[in-house]
């Protein structure tokens, strides 16, 4: 007896409608009894919706509801045979297929990848065995094995891959009897045996409920268990020949029918994210009143969701997504991914992300706290990140545990350290660096020990929503950690503890959170649960080529046209599914609304769905000129900025303005006056708030401490007994062994290659100055001070609003031994070099004020007589190493003052505002801070 096919109503929503079909069906006086029927529907959701509904008919009707058993597709084959032996989990069969193509002989297995990942490599190994196992379970899905392909192969003229399938077909023999010799079968086989020796039965009724497409194996399936199967068909009767005989689709008819779509249910936007306003611009015409239940928005594009999601929040508009977040983005996942990291290469960066774990950041602090040191007091261990940003920037260690400087300026890193590398002990490296391996199975207790340390004394409550997330994260987590435990030693690869973690993230990758939502929250749905949705409204995104219809063209395995050849999924059937999912939505929705983007988010074009052109061809060639037209409206998020600008009350990116100082300042020093000629604003945030940029991605000195390592060098330079010598040879010998010394003081021996080469520079420059310094002396003239005044000296700069001491530290002050000349000198390492007029002056205005206040400062010193100034250039182009004088007027230097004393005034009131415009060259780190690029700043 064939199978039985009923065509139901689609102008409702379907899932209430075969509710009523089985109500009607299955009522026998007042029981609504479905023990006996097994429901497949299109995904879980539905199944969930399904029962809704059949609880809601049987209360209206005053019926006992016995409910019936629900499955999906990919699930109902097991329930249609009795399996013989335990089924391989996926991971298992993975494990196999690896072992199997790790063993196979070399020549043969080149012949088939020429490029083979090193033995080492287990992870890019298993990514091979998953791509095996993927076809693999695609082709029994269809009812065949790779010697079908070979056989393909054989009987197609001008088919080139026959010994690429004669190899696949041995390494599937291979396979399967190594699944075999441990007692497990692989699901897909199993399903073809049953098939072969005709065990498929059931003793309940089969209702297909909407099952649009199924593989070849589960029709062979359902045709052994026919009589007892009936196919409900989503559709109008007159569509009997779009349809086979199991209720699914024909793509040759779905391919050529046209699509009942109106112009007018198309909007068009320019990039992907300005669809989020499209949505909130479509919700607000919808027809009043009109609850978040009574629409549902598709999103083929999962990496629209954020977008989408916070661009409802700010209107106001709660939402869902129907697959719930991502496991992947569950703190304990994010841990052992950073810990992973960590212990496989024991970088700083690595370590750098470890420790700003949140729940490691919490288990940190719940360490013993530190003793503090005899230099200084106790820090709060909450310091530990910045004392590490600060140590980074300093030292650009590569890797931690040869601690440079000073005790105190690395304490709570070292603990921080110490106790992340004692916590890590079960999975960590030997003491020579060497990753400990064990087989994968072993690694599963070992990793849920590291787990425990930091989760192990968290309370919980199962009534917090965020407290129920951790428990399914770890019972998710725990569910995997058991897959890895119960691999059989035959098959279990030895690994290291990163390696292991790799594939315990790689099996939870495609988790999801169950979704906790408000029953007034909007629902975001994927395209294929749409036609399910029971709402009125549907709103559809990313309308666009590559989402619907999905294409695929690219296999490496089975492109398109053998795909055609074999007759399993190919892109025919993926147009049908996603032309009557089209079909369904415009005929059970009272509206529905495409949304269609231009670019995607990078910018670059998108093609518009095929559906859209599935139309008659009086209305074919009007909607391509519209929808290719640039100049047709489209809703860009531009178009919604809000109307507030940055600097007015009520802009959402207003900039922090200074309030009144509790008191005057009373001190700065020479090098910020230039920061305040620069921009007042952001001097009030680094001078006054003292609000430092730090971080710990520096890999290379940056242009400060390059400098600040050739001052040092040369401050050693300027106090040793070589300091006036004539000697080249001399001068270079001493300096460059400062340089090594100094180096290996602050960065040590293990440095990364970036720093060395910097170093080499370093070098470089030295050298040519002392070239530059033995020809110096040679005409009398002696270095009399080195980085002074150096006990804190100051002088006082006095105005009318009252008085600022002035600080600072002058690199070095000679002295010509015939003149008497005194000279203030400047060391200066930037590439280009610029001369003391250049960094002083622009426009006839002053833009630094550094050299004129130091005429100021060497009075601290009791040096009285006039002084000449001057920089000493260190540039990139080392021929240019030399003096550089600034020959200013007095006239200008009495202006200088006066700049001076106006910028203590000012300083004195207060006057910090308004940010400098357009931004200055200097101080760039403020610039998020002063709104930079915010609507043009």
């Amino acid at each position: 007896m064939p199978i039985t096919r009923k065509f139901i109503d689609w102008t409702r929503p379907a899932l209430p409608v075969i509710a009523d079909w089985l109500s009607d069906g299955f009522t026998v006086g007042k029981r609504l009894d479905l023990d006996r029927v097994q429901i497949v529907v299109p995904g879980r959701r539905a199944g969930h919706q399904l029962l809704e509904f059949l609880v809601a008919r049987a209360e209206t009707l005053g019926l006992a509801l016995f409910p019936p058993q629900w499955t999906t597709m990919g699930s109902l084959p097991e329930l249609l045979y009795q399996s013989k032996r335990p089924f391989a989990t996926d991971l298992v069969q993975r494990l196999v297929w690896m072992q199997a193509l790790r063993e196979v002989n070399t020549q043969q297995r080149e012949s088939f990848l020429p490029q083979l990942p090193p033995k080492e490599d287990w992870n890019n190994w298993l990514s091979l065995a998953t791509l095996l196992w993927r076809q693999h379970t695609e082709l029994a899905g269809e009812g065949l094995h790779f010697g079908h392909l070979v056989e393909h192969g054989q009987q197609t003229p001008g088919f080139l891959d026959t010994a690429r399938w004669q190899f696949l077909r041995d390494l599937q023999t291979a396979y399967l009897r190594k699944l075999d010799a441990i007692d497990l079968w692989d699901r897909q086989t199993a399903r073809l045996y049953a098939l072969e020796h005709a065990e498929c039965k059931t003793e309940k009724q089969i209702v297909l409920a909407a099952t649009a497409d199924m593989n070849r194996t589960m029709r062979l399936m359902l045709d052994q268990v026919a009589d007892q199967v009936t196919a409900l068909v989503y559709g109008p009767d007159h569509f009997q020949d779009r349809f086979d005989r199991f209720g699914c689709l024909k793509p040759e008819t779905w391919s050529q029918a046209s699509i009942p779509l109106q112009d007018n249910q198309i909007e068009l936007v320019d990039r992907s994210q300005d669809q989020s306003q499209a949505i909130v611009d479509a919700l607000g015409k919808l027809d009043k009143p009109c609850s978040p239940q009574d629409v549902a928005i598709g999103v083929p594009d999962v990496n629209l969701v954020p977008w989408i999601q916070n661009r409802l929040l700010q209107s106001g508009i709660p939402s869902e997504w129907s697959l719930g977040s991502n496991l992947s983005q569950a703190g304990p996942i994010r841990l052992l991914g950073a810990v992973a990291r960590f212990i496989e290469r024991h970088h700083v960066e690595e370590f750098a992300a470890l420790i700003r774990h949140p729940d490691l950041y919490q288990w940190v602090l719940s360490l013993q706290p530190m003793t503090g040191s005899e230099q200084g007091p106790t820090l709060p261990l909450s310091n530990y990140i910045s004392q590490l940003d600060q140590y980074l920037n300093d030292h650009l260690q590569p890797r931690l545990g040869e601690w440079l400087g000073r005790p105190e300026d690395f304490d709570l890193v070292q603990s921080v350290y110490e106790s992340v590398l004692l916590w890590l002990a079960p999975l960590q490296v030997t003491a020579d660096g060497t990753p400990i391996s064990r087989p994968l199975h072993d690694w599963s207790r070992k990793i849920a020990e590291i787990l425990t340390a930091i989760y192990g004394d968290r309370i919980i409550n199962r009534t917090q929503t965020d407290d129920d997330e951790v428990c399914e994260t770890f019972q998710k987590i725990r569910n995997a950690l058991l897959a890895l435990q119960n691999v059989h030693h035959s098959i279990s690869p030895t690994l290291s503890a990163p390696q292991a973690i790799h594939i315990l993230l790689d099996l939870l990758r495609s988790e999801h959170l169950t979704t906790c939502s408000g029953s007034q929250d909007l629902r975001l749905l994927g395209w294929l649960e749409l036609p399910w949705d029971t709402a009125e409204h549907v709103i559809v995104t990313s309308f666009n080529e590559g989402f619907i219809p999905q294409s695929l063209d690219s296999d490496l395995f089975l492109p398109n046209h053998l795909r055609l050849a074999l007759r399993i999924l190919d892109n025919s059937r993926r147009y049908a599914r996603d032309a009557y999912a089209l079909h369904c939505l415009l005929a059970s929705k009272k509206t529905c609304r495409l949304i269609v983007a231009r670019r995607n988010h990078q910018g670059d074009p998108l093609k518009p769905s095929r559906l859209l052109f599935a139309t008659d061809s009086g209305r074919l060639a009007s909607r391509t000129l519209a929808i290719f037209n640039s100049d047709t409206h489209s809703t860009a998020v531009a178009d919604n900025h809000p109307t507030a600008t940055p600097g007015s009350e009520n802009s959402q990116f207003a900039i922090f303005k200074p309030t009144p100082l509790r008191a005057k300042p009373h001190s700065m020093s020479v090098t910020s006056f230039r920061s305040y000629l620069a921009c007042p604003y952001r001097f009030y945030l680094r001078h006054i708030l003292q609000i430092q940029s730090l971080n710990d991605n520096a890999r290379e000195l940056d242009p400060a401490s390059f400098g600040n390592v050739i001052h040092e060098v040369l401050c050693r330079f300027g106090r040793d007994d070589s300091r006036n010598s004539t000697d080249v040879d001399r001068i270079r010998k001493f300096l460059r062994q400062e340089l090594k010394n100094y180096s290996n003081q602050m960065f040590g021996p293990d440095r990364r290659p970036a720093v060395n080469l910097q170093i080499a520079q370093a070098r470089n420059r030295l050298d040519a100055f002392a070239q530059w310094q033995a020809a110096w002396a040679t005409k009398g003239w002696r270095i009399e001070h080195s980085e002074v005044p150096d006990d804190g000296s100051t002088f006082q700069w006095n105005v009318d609003e009252g008085s600022i001491e002035i600080h600072g530290r002058i690199d070095r002050i000679d002295r010509h031994q015939t003149t008497g000349e005194w000279m203030v000198l400047d060391y200066k390492t930037s590439d280009k070099g610029a001369s003391p007029a250049e960094s002083h002056r622009r426009q006839d205005a002053w833009t630094d004020l550094q050299l004129p206040l130091y005429r100021h400062l060497v009075k601290a010193l009791g040096i009285r007589d006039p002084v000449s100034l001057a920089y000493i250039l260190l540039p990139k182009d080392t021929t240019k190493v030399g003096i550089s004088r600034a020959e200013w007027s007095q006239d200008e230097l009495n202006d200088a003052d006066n700049q001076i004393g106006e910028v203590v005034r000012r300083v004195l009131n207060g006057n910090f505002w308004p940010p400098a415009a357009p931004a200055p060259r200097i101080l760039t780190e403020y610039g998020a801070l002063c709104q930079e690029g915010i609507y043009g700043q």
